[in-house]
């Protein structure tokens, strides 16, 4: 009966580790997933920089005012989804130490 207890034991061990373990591989991805996100935001950041200092280098009475407004438009827009996905990444580092931490725990047992 005590063996049976303990196999029985060592199941649900053996099980919450595998489900800890599958949520700390799909946290993994999805840090993955939103580092590879802020690299492309971050690069059309710097495109739209770019593009701006050309325009404002080239003279303001240059470029028409609609122009520069749908840039700026463009730019608040891609600050805004950085920002989401900075938020949405801690969020995740979060979930992940914390995931690591109930791994020790359950291999402490």
């Amino acid at each position: 009966a005590m063996d049976r207890d303990r196999e029985k034991q060592k199941q649900q061990r053996e099980s919450a580790l595998e489900r800890v373990m599958t949520a700390n591989a799909r946290c993994l991805e999805e840090r993955d997933k939103l580092e590879k996100e802020k690299t492309r935001v971050s690069k059309l950041y710097q495109q739209t920089m770019g593009a701006m200092g050309a325009v404002s280098q080239a003279g303001a009475a240059a470029s028409n005012s609609s122009g520069s407004g749908v840039d700026a438009a463009t730019l608040e827009a891609l600050r805004a989804e950085c920002a989401q996905k900075q938020e949405l990444l801690a969020k995740r580092a979060q979930e992940g130490e914390s995931l690591r931490t109930r791994l020790r725990k359950l291999a402490m047992v």
